[in-house]
């Protein structure tokens, strides 16, 4: 994808991290239990389908030397990064690792993990784009993602900036929406933008 880098939006804590609806978590034997954790499906490099269509990535290598060192087995679940949280929510799965910035509401529904990666939201535009300032991108339409922190972000400045927000389920077609120009720029979180093309 060509594209460039325009400027750091904000520094927070996003903490790839592992949510649980429970609080209390004990170690169980593998041969009992297996835990069903969804993930995103386009967060490279923590989590995306390789060339073999298999789901790798650092996410998936942390959850599954967990489970490993905790004695359980476990069953990544794609299913997006928004669709993901819902799941959880709704007791439909286990747990969730993916990349998410901790929050005062998030930490008053999940149960979560340590942070073991610090991130901020980045804007990313089209290479030789006229768009280098949120102030260029007065009036224009922005992509993001659905239920991230970037997309937050976004929304808390759209009136200021007269921001046309779009909304994707997944990155791939968020950063699709801005190389064929319908968007003017994107937001997301630095380690992903930067690894939009990841090793198969």
């Amino acid at each position: 994808m060509k594209k460039k880098w325009f400027w750091p939006l904000l520094a927070m804590a996003a903490a790839l991290f592992l949510a649980w609806n429970s609080p209390k978590l004990t170690p169980v034997n593998a041969a009992e239990q297996t835990y069903t954790i969804g993930t995103d499906v386009t967060f490279p490099p923590f989590e995306y389908a390789n060339k073999s269509n298999k789901y790798v990535g650092i996410d998936i290598d942390i959850m599954n030397a967990i489970a490993k060192a905790e004695g359980f087995k476990v069953n990544i679940k794609p299913l997006g990064f928004n669709a993901a949280v819902q799941s959880l929510e709704a007791n439909q799965i286990d747990g969730v690792i993916a990349g998410m910035s901790i929050t005062p509401e998030r930490k008053a529904k999940f149960a979560m993990s340590n942070p073991y990666y610090k991130s901020g939201v980045v804007g990313a535009v089209k290479t030789g784009s006229k768009y280098h300032t949120l102030n260029s991108l007065r009036g224009q339409r922005v992509a993001v993602k659905t239920g991230t922190s970037a997309a937050d972000y976004v929304h808390s400045i759209k009136d200021k900036y007269h921001l046309k927000v779009v909304t994707f389920d997944d990155s791939n077609n968020m950063y699709q929406d801005v190389i064929t120009g319908n968007s003017a720029a994107c937001f997301e979180d630095e380690p992903s933008c930067s690894t939009v093309s990841p090793p198969g």
